[in-house]
């Protein structure tokens, strides 16, 4: 039985994961804003997330999110430490 590997999200990240499941051989579907990342990546086409979860055993999520805005920016504050 092959799995079935869904990947929300297929920018930097998402993308090369995708990537990584497609020549490890895996059935992979996946969904992203852009339709652009899905053929990049190889795999099969979702309209939605809902689908990628319907059609996939396994689902891996990789969506940016926004850092929050208390009048400063996080961001900067992590760099200056590294």
């Amino acid at each position: 039985m092959t799995l079935t590997a869904g990947v929300i999200g297929l920018g930097n990240i998402g993308g090369g994961v995708a990537k990584n499941l497609v020549d490890g051989g895996y059935s992979v579907v996946g969904y992203d804003l852009d339709p652009e990342r899905i053929a990049a990546a190889g795999v099969e086409t979702a309209a939605d997330a809902s689908e990628v979860a319907k059609r996939a055993d396994m689902v891996v999520l990789a969506v940016a999110t926004r850092m929050p805005s208390h009048g400063s920016d996080q961001r900067s504050k992590a760099s200056a430490r590294a």
